[in-house]
């Protein structure tokens, strides 16, 4: 059995406009600049084909709020604008009948993908599109119109592990405003019986570990200053911090990532660098029995 990693890069949020013939579709703001991937066999977990997708046409938003984050150019993907055609075949292949895994994937790159591939390729037009461009397969997918996916967003099973991995390294507790800096700053400059509070916030904001007298009682609490704020109870957390938690998250990511050939060197919030984070969380899961 064959996994397909998957991220995307795009314009901006997923957005559906109404169109004249009553059919909501994939808004013109809305559209895929790029498509990082890697197949991974199930047994061995070892990756035999990766690869990046790239999209554009002149009328795409590239230089959207989104380009700060993914920092892809108009003159970057102008190189590949006769390609958008072969690419949506192989989008729509990695589709088919596959077993995805993504970060939030189930929420948004599953269905962005779907309504991109609905716009700009309708049901009736791949097979016409794959007998010009003498396309008869992709990466083991076929190149026919079919829907049937699984999926597992790897959030889903890893977001306890992480706040796990996310305390024990920030010494912070989830859920608890207190371990927030900016938060417990606030708190002594409320009260009323600091004599000087501006020494104090500066003392708190400087030191590493800092020492407030409770109002309330003859005690004095201690405190060491976290590096991280706390994580609110429902938060599912980012890749960026999947990674930073875990140990050696990131020399584990970077090993693979320069391993793979690409158009393209990124950090995170490149598609193929995030696609490769996914993959190193996903072993992690595996390893820990959460999968």
């Amino acid at each position: 059995m064959l996994y397909t990693f998957i991220d995307i890069e795009t314009t901006g949020y997923l957005k559906y406009s109404m169109c004249k013939d009553g059919i909501k579709r994939l808004d013109d703001g809305s559209e895929i600049l790029e498509v990082g991937f890697l197949i991974v066999e199930s047994v061995s977990k070892e990756i035999v084909n990766h690869g990046v997708l790239y999209f554009y046409k002149p009328y795409f938003r590239i230089e959207s709020p989104a380009q700060n984050t993914h920092h892809l150019t108009r003159e970057f993907l102008q190189k590949y604008e006769n390609d958008f055609e072969k690419n949506l075949v192989a989008l729509n292949a990695l589709m088919q009948n596959a077993y995805i895994v993504g970060k939030n994937s189930k929420k948004f790159d599953i269905p962005f993908i779907n309504a991109f591939l609905y716009k700009h390729a309708p049901e009736l037009d791949i097979e016409l599109l794959a007998m010009r461009l003498d396309m008869k397969a992709y990466n083991g997918g076929s190149v026919i119109y079919n829907n049937n996916v699984r999926d597992l967003d790897i959030q889903s099973v890893y977001v306890g592990r992480f706040k796990s991995l996310y305390r024990d390294k920030y010494s912070v507790r989830i859920g608890n405003p207190d371990t927030d800096v900016n938060t417990f700053v606030k708190k002594i400059m409320s009260s009323d019986f600091l004599a000087d509070k501006e020494a104090v916030k500066e003392d708190v904001l400087q030191q590493h570990a800092y020492r407030v007298q409770e109002h309330l009682g003859p005690w004095d609490y201690y405190f060491d200053k976290p590096t991280h704020d706390a994580l609110k109870p429902n938060a599912m957390g980012t890749l960026e911090q999947y990674v930073d938690a875990m140990p050696n998250g990131k020399a584990y990511v970077d090993s693979v990532y320069e391993s793979l050939e690409k158009d393209r060197v990124t950090g995170a919030h490149g598609a193929l660098y995030d696609v490769v984070a996914t993959y190193i969380i996903w072993l992690d899961a595996m390893i820990n029995k959460l999968i």
